[in-house]
């Protein structure tokens, strides 16, 4: 049995009863409270009173996360080839031993805050920075993004990371610097421009990392959603560089690593599933190439018209559903068949192939040579099955993969782990942490 709920933008989300009823009640509300304002999103903007983008930002504007002066820790606005960065690290010095991470954060090519303020979501990596008190971000940051909220909290270097310590008082010892960037966003800047600032800035950072007291051997890029997309395209285009290190890891969050195939079974299984629905994902990847108001082009897409046949061959034993576990094909799927090609949209949209954008259909050359990677993927989630056909593809090649699969989870869980009894959350960030830490 399913359960619909329908409003004026029509059915918003389908899930089984028996699915709902192993949810804890908070995860219920959390799905009910997003439902709500995308449903409520969706009306205004057809009315033409405000967009739905606008609305939820305001929401969450309204629900800021404290903040707190944290003598222990520097923070400092800084441009890394041109490309604003908020860096973090430690007051006390460094003989060029440290860790560094270089964070993309999400928001669908378009959005820095759109549901959680910079403030909240930068909160996972500054606790691991922190000497005392309850990891609460800088009052310096400005509101701009980010799914960071809880990484800072577990960051630490006693005893094993635990985001329920998000509010007990510790002592840490942790010696990481951490970048997050403020890459140009659409539909005022399009592709390449985010993927080129996220590059430019971290070939600057492997150059310099000793300036900062970093090991330049031990820098991790990382990433959720649309900057999980941006961290594999810029692993990729790093791996025939001779003059910089190699990053020595990749952390991809939920990520984005395809634009061509938008029926892959978690497609279809979770297309009405907030935090991404379908639409709003394809509406993202769009607005990415400046398409993203043309919602017959959406269709179209969607149905594979874009996808020219050599490619469509090409692709196929990257993308074919096959190489997904039956696990998670049981309901819920149907085999799909493209559309017929419609060459006037493959030039409209003929960018979604390249690499920066399609990671996933990168050669095998470019994958043997990438770093080890952790990917994270949520059951619920429009981009679990990509993760997962990532995930293959740098296993086939040789390369060392962490994969973290939450079964309970949705896409953006990791924003809610210190702001409601979200345990899914916690977990999540548990775990991409310890890679972190262990890399």
């Amino acid at each position: 049995m399913c359960v619909d709920d329908t409003a004026a933008s029509g059915c918003l989300c389908k899930v089984t009863l028996d699915k709902i009823s192993a949810r804890p009640l908070k995860k219920l509300q959390i799905f009910r409270r997003e439902r709500a304002a995308l449903t409520q999103g969706k009306t205004i903007e057809k009315l033409g009173v405000w967009s739905e983008d606008g609305l939820i930002g305001l929401l969450a504007k309204l629900n800021p996360i404290k903040s707190v002066d944290d003598p222990e820790l520097f923070t400092k606005n800084l441009k890394f080839e041109g490309v604003p960065v908020r860096v973090y690290q430690p007051r006390e010095s460094s003989a060029g031993g440290r860790k560094g991470v270089m964070f993309f954060h999400g928001g669908g090519f378009k959005c820095s805050d759109l549901l959680v303020p910079y403030n909240a979501q930068i909160s996972w990596f500054l606790a691991v920075l922190r000497s005392d008190g309850p990891p609460q971000c800088s009052d310096l940051l400005v509101p701009d993004n980010a799914q960071i909220s809880c990484f800072l909290a577990v960051l630490r270097s006693d005893g094993p990371p635990q985001c329920s310590d998000l509010l007990v008082p510790y002592n840490a010892q942790i010696s990481w610097f951490l970048a997050v960037l403020r890459y140009r966003l659409a539909p005022e800047h399009l592709y390449p421009a985010a993927f080129e600032d996220c590059l430019n800035a971290t070939i600057y950072f492997l150059k310099t990392a000793q300036d900062y007291g970093v090991n330049p051997s031990s820098v991790v890029i990382c990433g959720d959603s649309a900057g999980g997309n941006l961290t594999a395209g810029v692993a990729q285009a790093l791996v025939t560089r001779k003059d910089i290190p190699k990053p020595l890891a990749q952390v991809l969050i939920y990520p984005v690593v395809q634009m061509i195939d938008f029926n892959l079974p978690s497609y279809q299984q979770n297309s009405g599933v907030p935090l991404l629905l379908i639409d709003k994902a394809l509406f993202y990847m769009l607005n990415y190439l400046g398409e993203g108001v043309q919602t017959t082009l959406h269709k179209k897409v969607q149905n594979g018209s874009h996808v020219p046949p050599d490619l469509r061959k090409k692709f196929s034993k990257w993308l074919s559903a096959d190489n997904i576990p039956d696990e998670f094909k049981v309901t819920g799927y149907k085999p799909h068949t493209m559309s017929a090609f419609d060459k006037n949209v493959y030039e409209k949209v003929k960018q979604l192939f390249e690499p920066p954008c399609s990671p996933l259909v990168a050669e095998d050359s470019v994958f043997r040579l990438l770093p080890k990677a952790y990917i994270l993927t949520c059951e619920f989630d429009v981009l679990r099955d990509e993760g997962i056909l990532y995930k293959k593809r740098l296993e086939d090649n040789g390369v060392s993969v962490t994969w973290h699969h939450i079964k309970d989870g949705f896409h953006g869980i990791i924003s809610f782990c210190d702001q409601w009894d979200c345990e899914s959350g916690k977990r999540a960030v548990d775990s991409f942490v310890s890679f972190i830490r262990d890399a």
